[in-house]
């Protein structure tokens, strides 16, 4: 799956120190798409971002050094609106408003890769 996507936020977790990027998802459905990562990549992600990102099970083929790659594990989805995912307790949380029949491939327990290609440095 692929989704347009634009940076709407940053913010560090004071708990957990994870550094909380936060997108507003405008195609293929409107809706939110927040990823924790290492606040080490703070100095690395760009202060604008416009692109794509991908939740994909196949591994992307080309990833350069600007892109984010996460391999995550599906805690939770309905199918429809809601996925959520776990890469080593960086959360990866995608909820759209309206249902993206596209979602159903994925349920509890599959892994998956996040792709943000061109969001660091």
């Amino acid at each position: 799956m692929e989704f347009e996507v634009e940076l709407a936020r940053k913010e560090v977790d004071e708990l957990t120190g994870a550094l909380r990027v936060g997108f507003t998802v405008e195609k293929p459905v409107n809706g939110e798409l927040s990823i924790e990562i290492p606040s080490d990549f703070e100095k690395r992600l760009k202060g604008e971002f416009r692109g794509q990102v991908f939740v994909t099970k196949d591994k992307p083929e080309s990833v350069g050094s600007s892109d984010l790659l996460m391999l995550a594990t599906v805690y939770e989805s309905d199918g429809k609106k809601v996925l959520k995912a776990s890469a080593y307790g960086l959360l990866v949380l995608l909820r759209l408003k309206k249902p993206l029949n596209d979602l159903a491939e994925f349920s509890r327990g599959d892994e998956v890769y996040v792709c943000a290609r061109g969001l660091l440095v």
